[in-house]
This record gives C-alpha cells, structure tokens and sequence, in this order.
C-alpha cells in the first residue's frame, strides 16, 4: 500500500518530522527551491528562444516569468515525480512565508502532480503542531506566491536593467537592487558624516574619595554654578552648542585638580527616586541577531545559521519573523515555568502582552523555544556542550521569552552630590550615582549585561569626606560609529525596507564587493563613487529610502488583493515604466 508523501525544503527537517509521523508516512526534502528564473540566456528553454525575453526570464506579454529546473535539480525532482505519483496524498510542508509558498507553488508544478496538493503550515517542528497541520491542511496560497514572484522580479528587473550601466564605473561584478542599493547608500551616507565631523576637545575630571568604610570615585559635574561641558555639548561642525555649560580649559582643570587636593569636601545633597525596570520584549529577527550580537559577540549570518539549526531540530519556532506576539500555548508554557522556578511575586497577575508594528507580518510569532512545556537548556547538555553555539543561542532564547512574561524589577536610584567650596570655582559639585534593586524581578533570570555600578557609600548630608587624588583626562568628541551588520539590519527594519528573511543575504552581497568589513561596515571607493556618481545623479529613485519602504508595501498589497496576478500586473508594469524613464535619461545624459 502506497503512503503519503510530505515534501519539506530543508534536508535538515526530515528526521524530526519522520520521527514525529512515523513510518505511516514518506518524509522528503527538495532540498530548497527547485525552479527558478533561469541564471543567463543559455538556460532559457529552447522554446523561447525566438521571443522577446526580458532579463533573462520574463516574456513581456502580462509578465508571465519563464521558470525552469536547474541541471542540479533535476534528480531531486524526478525522484519527488516517483514518489508523488505512487502516494494517495502529497503535502507540501514548506516554510509559511513567501519563499515557502514559493517552494510549494513549484513542486505542484514541477512535480506535475495529478491531484492537488495539500498545503500544510506550522511555526514549530513539534508532534502537537505537526500533526495539527497534517489533520488541518490548506492549499497553496497564491496570493502569497505572486507578491513572491512580484519581488522576484522586480529585483531581476533593476538588476537587469541598471547593473549594466553601473558596470562602467569598473568591474563586471557590481549591482545594485531594491534593498541592496539603500543599504549602501545607508552606509555611504555615514562615513561621509564621519569625513564631515570636526572633532572637540572637552576634559572630565574625577577625584577618588574616602570615608570611614569605603573608597570610591566621584566624577566632577559643574563648577561655578554650571554644569561642565561634555560631548553632547559640542555640534558635529565643533562648535559649542550650550551657552548654559560651562566649557573649562586644559588650565582650569589644573585649577581645580589643586583646589581639590587641598580642600574639603562635604556632602551636599542627597537624592533617591523610585526606578523600575522592564522586563525584554520577545524576540523577533531583528532583536534576535543583536541579542546575539551582544551577549554572545555573533554576527547576523552565524545567529541565522544556528536559530535555523535549533527549528530544524525541533526546539524554537520559526526564526524569520517581524512580530513580537507571544501564543497563548507559549504564554502559558512561560508562567508555568515562573510559578514552578520563581516566587508568586515574580509572576504577573495578567500575562504580559506586546503589539507588532503595522508593517509586521501576521504569519508568526515571535522566536521562542517550541512546545507547550518549555525545554530547560539544561536538559540539552547532553545533546550539546555548554559552550557550543547551539546552547548559548537556545539559553538566550528562552531566557528572553521567560523574562518577558515576568514582573519588573523595582528599585531605587540614589544620587549623592558632594561639594568643595571653593571662592573662583567654588563650588565645585562632584557626583556619584548607583541603583539598588529591591526587588530583581525578570533581572533574577537575566541581568543588563551593559550596566555598571560601583558601590555607593553610606552617607548622610554634610557628612565630611577624604579626598585621596584626582585627575583629569583630556577627551574628544568622536564622529557617529560606523554601521555594524546588525545595526544596518535594525536601520532598514526601521526604514520598512526589507523583509527577515532577506537581510542576512543582503549583508552578504554587499560586504562582498562594496564594504570592506562585516563588523564595521566602512564602503570602499567603489561603494562611494555608485552612489554620489552614478545611483544619485541618475537613479535616485532606487536607493531613496521612502520609495524602497513604498515598494514593500505594494508587494504587501498584492498579497491581500482580490486579483493577485492582476495587481501583480500593474505593479511591474508601473515599475517597468518608471525605469524606461530613468535608463532613457542616463543614456541622453
């Protein structure tokens, strides 16, 4: 008796999935997508060879694209073609986002399938959700797939029609793209404000103090009767902007360095205010890759590669996601482990809820671990080292999302002001400032790694204090940090331009022509000479960030139409038309 046959894309995912069907079912990969637009003119089929092609792949009339199965796909598919016509029921499990629809829309068509095909969804590789998807099934959706191929060709469009007029600034490697031209752009812009910056000189000064029972540091905060100048007081151009601060000179502080070493220093002021601390948002794409980037110094390409590891096995959901919605099964699964590990005090009466932007997409939810009944990391230490990439990720992971559904953490900020007297300067107002937390709340599962604090002294106002030394340090202000790959990432979030599952990718392909570094991202010559002589004076359109956001929102649009080939229709033909125009007026330049 023949079985079913579920196609999923990654190799990766059979065993978890086999496992979880049993042996009533035939588990395949088609290890990715196995039909695209054809790579350059020898792979259009013979048949097209006599008609107009634009860019490689898409016979103008109606934009219908030509799709065609690369030679290393070939054996996949017809091994798939076997399996598919023997088995009474065939789903397609791909990703639920476009590039899965994608996949799924062409193994129906490759796969030249008989019956149609059930489309089966889950956010998690786990035996709940699995089997759900199996007894729920859907069909493919269309609407999903022509935003798809709308964007798919789009990008060969711009790629076709402005990357050979950009090759004559040098090389036959260079492009631009939808998303990769504003990108770039992004990055040119910022080290031309960093060429821009004019530098400042400012001085901090700070004293080491004594009581009875501790020694600590106190940082000068104004003389004269107002505050010292620091660099937020100086423009990018170098000049003082803060008429109210007092901007003291290299001979002040020497001034001041005396009058502190030889006078006397009493407490002042002391103030304590009420903080409170939140508790993380969960995680999405974005906040994924810098969580990693800073607690665990991993670049956006290695958190991908190891989140989609974790999927793959079963123990987060699905990693390429611009929501931050928690279920109602991961909810409940983050308070059980509250109220089992922590005090009644920690768990919030109501859960803890957060909304997604406008722009996010419905299809999941936020990355967290997977199940009903979270997987401690502890019980993966025998499955991984405490040390590999695997483990610290899914700690980071659950960490977050159990943090987020607990209560936040209450403490008290006390500000001590400490004053020398002094008849030219005086007085001199030295301050220090720390938080105690009263409650630790989410912090007594994770901790603000960027936080530092010294222990502050017990004090009482005009209690007298030592003054051991003290110092200045001549200072500079510096120009605007250079773009990482992941504040790049979180800028064009920001901007609406890209979607998660392209942002790694575009990183890619531009660190490996145009950029000189994936940690900070400083533009070659190349790179600068693309946008100010070429992109901008001919085709501004492409890389201006409004536009690039405006274009993803049409790509939105054709996935809700009514029509969606229809809207996808007018989409391109407007985008064709709009390039014509500008590729006419490079050429009359």
């Amino acid at each position: 008796m023949s079985k079913p046959l579920v196609i999923v894309e990654s190799p990766t995912k059979v065993k978890t999935i086999s496992k979880i069907l049993g042996s009533e079912y035939i588990v395949k990969s088609s290890v990715g997508h196995i039909r695209d637009l054809p790579r350059n003119t020898k792979s259009i089929p013979a048949q097209y060879t006599k008609e107009e092609i634009l860019w490689g792949a898409v016979k103008p009339n109606e934009f219908e694209n030509i799709y065609v199965i690369p030679e290393d796909r070939k054996k996949v598919v017809k091994e798939l073609r076997e399996l598919a016509d023997k088995a009474p029921d065939v789903y397609l499990a791909t990703d639920d986002d476009r590039e899965g629809e994608a996949i799924a829309y062409h193994l129906k068509e490759a796969l030249e399938l008989k019956k149609e095909p059930k489309r089966i969804k889950f956010n998690e590789i786990t035996e709940p959700a699995v089997l759900n998807a199996i007894e729920n099934p859907e069909v493919i959706d269309i609407g999903k797939f022509k935003s798809y191929e709308a964007r798919r060709t789009l990008d060969r469009m711009i790629g076709y029609e402005i990357s050979p007029k950009l090759r004559d600034l040098g090389g036959a490697f260079i492009s631009t793209g939808r998303v990769q031209g504003p990108a770039i752009r992004l990055i040119v812009e910022k080290e031309e404000e960093r060429l821009r910056f004019v530098k400042s000189k400012y001085f901090e000064i700070e004293a080491t103090c004594k009581t009875s029972d501790i020694e600590f540091v106190a940082n000068i905060k104004s003389v004269k009767g107002k505050r010292i100048a620091s660099s937020k007081d100086f423009d990018k151009n170098g000049k003082k902007i803060n008429k109210d601060k007092e901007y003291i000179t290299e001979k002040d502080c020497g001034e001041v360095l005396k009058i502190l070493n030889n006078g006397s220093a009493k407490t002042s002021k002391i103030k304590e205010t009420p903080r409170s601390g939140k508790p993380p948002k969960p995680l999405k794409t974005t906040s994924l890759q810098s969580s990693a980037r800073n607690n665990l110094g991993f670049q956006p390409r290695k958190t991908m590669s190891v989140a989609q590891k974790l999927y793959q096995e079963g123990l987060i959901t699905y990693m390429r996601t611009d929501s931050i919605r928690l279920s109602d099964i991961a909810i409940k699964a983050a308070r059980k482990y509250i109220s089992e590990n922590f005090t009644k005090d920690h768990l919030p009466t109501e859960p803890n809820l957060y909304g997604d932007n406008k722009n996010a997409q419905a299809a999941h939810e936020a990355i967290r671990p997977s199940g009903d009944i979270f997987t401690e990391p502890k019980e993966l230490i025998g499955k991984y080292k405490e040390d590999s990439d695997e483990f610290k990720l899914y700690s980071l992971i659950f960490n977050i999302t159990v943090a987020s559904q607990m209560t936040e953490a209450k403490g008290v900020t006390k500000s001590i002001e400490i004053e020398v007297e002094d008849d030219t300067f005086g007085p001199i107002i030295m301050g220090l400032s720390g938080t105690t937390w009263i409650f630790g709340g989410y912090r007594d599962l994770i901790k603000d790694l960027s936080e530092k604090s010294q222990e502050l002294p017990d004090l009482a106002e005009g209690d007298l204090i030592n003054i051991i030394n003290s110092k200045s340090e001549e200072k500079f202000t510096t120009p605007p940090n250079r773009y990482s790959s992941t504040s790049l990432i979180n800028k064009l979030e920001e901007l609406g331009i890209g979607r998660p599952s392209t942002y790694v990718s575009i990183i890619e392909s531009i660190t490996s022509v145009f950029i000189n570094s994936e940690s900070s991202l400083k533009p070659r010559i190349l790179a600068i000479a693309m946008i100010n002589n070429f992109m901008k004076p001919y085709f501004d359109l492409y890389i201006n960030y409004e536009f690039s956001k405006l274009m993803e929102d049409e790509l939105d649009k054709i996935l809700e139409s009514k029509d969606p080939e229809e809207a996808k229709v007018k989409f391109l033909e407007d985008s064709y038309s709009k390039i014509k125009k500008h590729i006419e007026g490079y050429e009359n330049a």
